[in-house]
């Protein structure tokens, strides 16, 4: 069974707190989107059923924004990424799962002059 960990660590002068979180379920689907610069809307497949999530990790090298299901304001979730910024939720983590609507497609814009990768994880139950 696939397994994500999300570590999280917290470093000042002198002192330092690491907790990591491992996350487990049956079924794992991930994708990267190249797009080149000032792309929009890069369509990708990727079917994720947010009730069944337990992780998810978005990572981009560039500024962009990611839609699901649809372009414009039409899309269920609109997430911007700042580049080296990722996008991190786990259940059990106490907030809410960023993406509230089942997911068929991404619609990625790069917000940025130079070409770049989004990467997304993610973790969920594949059985019933």
């Amino acid at each position: 069974m696939p397994s994500h960990i999300h570590t999280l660590t917290y470093t000042r002068s002198g002192e330092q707190i690491s907790k990591s979180v491992t996350i487990t379920k049956d079924g794992e689907i991930n994708t990267d989107v190249s797009l080149t610069s000032t792309q929009a809307n890069k369509e990708a497949d990727i079917n994720l059923d947010v009730s069944a999530m337990g992780s998810l990790f978005i990572s981009s090298d560039v500024a962009c924004e990611v839609r699901t299901n649809a372009t414009g304001t039409s899309a269920d979730n609109t997430l911007t990424l700042a580049a080296g910024y990722p996008l991190e939720w786990y259940s059990g983590s106490g907030i809410a799962n960023p993406l509230t609507a089942d997911v068929t497609q991404v619609f990625v814009t790069n917000l940025a002059t130079t070409t770049g990768t989004v990467q997304i994880r993610t973790l969920q139950d594949n059985t019933p």
